[in-house]
């Protein structure tokens, strides 16, 4: 007798293979699981074995018979288990799950359409119109359909999605996890600002990021203070832009305003007021009577005072930056506010931070988004923006669309700043990290044009060249554009410089010559040019040149140098330009240092890159005051006071912009233990030491022997001293200060100012 079959009285309405395996079913056919497995075909719902007993059949046959009895067709939920009739038919449920099927594909096609006053999660800048289905705008792809489709299934494979960019605003929107509050905004959707997010978030800010929002005429002063001082030094935000972003941040209600922002702009916005505390200086730091106003309003917190006072509240400021930008996912969600706030802190806030690590991380994650977003390739994007701009003109198109591409416009010059100020920062690297990040073969995106930022909100329309105003008429742009190109010779004179047997005339003197092009300001008559009465930083970037330019052509000389040129004349040609270089480098910094100036000219001394420079210039005479004295020629003692006098400026100098400078500090105390070490080896007479070993000295990168051979010299016997007998010193360190320009990083982190100890 053949066994009965028996049904559960729990029926499953997993399929056959779902509880065969006993995984978890999503119940619909095929469903997911046998999809995955590529087991499609065999995704049936099990209603019995098909070799059961003639009664197990016949209790099928009954259910299926009783199927059309039932009185509710299609489930009130989702899941088909809510079904009325306990054994459905095979029909019945191919009906429901092709309709749910259905619905899912609607509801994926209504989730693709933009809302008419919608914007993305993260952010809407773009500078190509949004909702459009375009290819990839490279001429590198164009014409290659196949493998371009080839590709970009490789990419949908690994969970990417080539298409998005920051162009079409194509950045992701993450869904909200918890059901939307009610809308409550005291903005109007009509205006509705990027930094507004399109669904509120579903909890609102950590503590520590709210706490860290200045009260509000403070924040008004804080932030006018970034637009005349701050900047220009960066220039990666639309003036007008951020400025209405801010004022929309400010009007929502306390109990909306950490629910709406998005967390990557308020990054942008704490970045921005990190620096500008930081360079205020001290008389403005207190806010003379802003402070006290404040303090009876009970605006202004006796902690923010305190932390304003004693120089932490900046970085504070940058850890709410980074606290933000960790609250808004950026290593998962590019955004281009993400890549601004980057942008500023590894322009501006060398400085503040106080692990090396944070901002060469910070760069590579800056790179990487920007790429994902593909503000590498914004000059194809220009050209066809024009031709865009060119069809509205030839047709009179409205007003309405006129607006559209004046922001595409804005949104591709914010672009080309932000690229080029990751870029540079990853090229002025080269030199002593010996890679970059960024190919110079593999983008597009031009130099920032020279134009005013409301040029670009009202006007003509136009798509900005590269040369519109060039160094004509001053913009916030100015040192951007200055940054840029000397960071391109320099990632340039790298590429070409030969491992050794280079040559001065060859390999260094073209790339110098550009350097000074760069020089457009004239320094004997100080003519600046032409500046509008708002723009009072034209005396700081004319500074800013005067010393920023000179380095650079201490940074080729000096890798010249220790690439074994090919003659010894040429390797004492280009050490002398060396040191006059830093000379002059040094005389500019001194002249800021001693004289008076009100805002917001004396920020040019709050840079950062400042005392980077005057410490390697400072760092370049210290270490000649250890060339061997046969090399001086005649008046050699004469010459090495002077050369000890110029070192001793040169740490008076850096003492007077340690105040603010972390690497300022750090430079002290170089100089400080190179001097030391010098006159402990040349201050006693030869008769007085008791049996002096014979000393050593390290092969200098301006003579022909090698760095790793070490020329055993005598010690001098006459009164000249200048030997190096008994002198313990970590010589590695020395020569690796000498072949290359001193990392940045350790000049900040603490590895730097004690490297003349053993």
């Amino acid at each position: 007798m053949e066994p009965v079959y028996k049904r559960s009285q729990r029926p499953t309405w997993s399929c056959r293979e779902c509880s065969r395996r006993k995984i978890r079913c999503d119940k619909r056919l095929p469903c997911d699981q046998c999809t995955k497995r590529g087991q499609a075909d065999r995704c049936t719902l099990d209603f019995g074995d098909s070799s059961s007993s003639s009664s197990s059949s016949s209790a099928a046959a009954a259910a299926a018979a009783a199927a059309p009895n039932v009185t509710q067709p299609l489930p009130a939920g989702r899941d088909s288990s809510a079904m009325a009739s306990p054994v459905p038919s095979q029909e019945i449920l191919s009906v429901v799950f092709a309709l749910q099927r259905r619905v899912d594909e609607l509801e994926r096609r209504l989730a693709r359409v933009e809302e008419p006053d919608g914007h993305s999660r993260s952010t809407a800048l773009s500078p190509a119109a949004k909702g459009k289905k375009r290819a990839r705008t490279t001429s590198l792809i164009n014409g290659h359909g196949n493998e371009e489709e080839g590709v970009t299934m490789e990419y949908l494979a690994l969970g990417k999605d080539r298409g998005k960019k920051v162009m079409e605003g194509g950045e992701t929107v993450r869904p909200p996890l918890a059901p939307s509050p009610p809308r409550r905004r005291n903005i109007s959707v009509r205006a509705h600002p990027d930094n507004i997010l399109k669904n509120p978030r579903p909890r609102a800010m950590p503590p520590d990021i709210v706490e860290m929002l200045l009260p509000g005429r403070t924040l008004e002063y804080v932030m006018a203070f970034a637009r005349d001082a701050v900047q220009w030094q960066h220039a990666v935000v639309h003036s007008s832009t951020f400025r209405r972003e801010t004022e929309a941040f400010l009007s929502l209600s306390e109990a909306d305003k950490w629910i709406w922002v998005n967390p990557l702009w308020l990054g942008l916005l704490f970045a921005i007021q990190s620096v500008a505390v930081h360079q205020m200086p001290d008389f403005e730091a207190t806010l003379s009577s802003l402070v006290e106003q404040d303090r009876r309003m009970n605006r202004l917190e006796p902690r923010h005072q305190a932390l304003v006072l004693d120089h932490t509240m900046p970085q504070r400021l940058l850890d709410a930056a980074l606290r933000c930008l960790e609250v808004g996912r950026y290593l998962s969600e590019p955004s281009f506010y993400t890549c601004q706030a980057i942008a500023v802190l590894v322009v501006c806030a060398h400085n503040i931070v106080t692990d090396s690590n944070i901002l060469a991380s910070l760069l590579a994650i800056g790179v990487k988004t920007a790429q994902t977003l593909n503000l590498h390739l914004l000059g194809t994007e220009e050209h066809r923006l024009e031709s865009e701009i060119a069809r509205y003109q030839a047709r009179s198109g409205d007003e309405e669309e006129e607006s559209h591409l004046r922001r595409k416009v804005i949104l591709l010059e914010v672009g080309k700043r932000v690229w080029w100020s990751l870029t540079q920062q990853d090229y002025f690297s080269i030199p002593f990290r010996g890679v970059s990040l960024v190919h110079p073969d593999e983008f597009d995106t031009p130099i920032p044009s020279n134009v005013h930022d409301d040029q670009l909100d009202s006007g003509p329309l136009f798509v900005p060249s590269e040369d519109l105003l060039a160094n004509q008429e001053l913009t916030l742009v100015d040192k951007l554009r200055i940054t840029s190109k000397s960071s391109d010779i320099i990632c340039r004179f790298f590429s070409q410089l030969p491992p050794s047997g280079a040559r001065l005339q060859e390999h260094v003197e073209p790339f110098e010559r550009e350097l000074l092009q760069l020089l457009n300001i004239d320094s004997s008559t100080g003519a600046v040019p032409k500046a509008r009465p708002s723009f009072r930083f034209g005396l700081a970037l004319q500074r800013y040149t005067l010393i920023a330019v000179p380095h650079k052509i201490l940074v080729l000389h000096r890798a010249f140098c220790s690439r074994r040129p090919s003659s010894e004349a040429e390797s004492a040609k280009s050490y002398e330009r060396c040191l006059d270089v830093s000379r002059r480098i040094l005389a500019e910094c001194k002249g800021m240092a001693l004289q008076q100036q009100t805002r917001p000219e004396a920020q040019v001394d709050a840079v950062w890159t400042i005392s980077y420079h005057a410490v390697a210039a400072a760092t370049a005479l210290a270490l000649d005051l250890f060339r061997a004295p046969q090399t001086r020629g005649a008046g050699g003692a004469g010459k090495r006071k002077v050369s000890r006098e110029e070192v001793s400026e040169a740490k008076d100098t850096l003492e007077a912009f340690s105040q603010r400078s972390a690497i300022a500090r750090r430079g002290v105390g170089l100089v400080g233990d190179l001097l030391r070490k010098w006159e402990a080896a040349a201050g006693p007479p030869p008769t007085a030491m008791t049996a002096a070993a014979p000393s050593t000295t390290a092969g200098l990168p301006w003579d022909a022997t090698p760095v790793d051979e070490v020329p055993q010299v005598q010690s001098g016997g006459g009164g000249g001293g200048g030997g190096l007998a008994d002198v313990e010193m970590d010589w590695d360190k020395l020569m690796n200060l000498l072949e290359t320009v001193p990392d940045v990083a350790r000049l900040f982190d603490g590895t730097i100012g004690g490297a003349a100890t053993s």
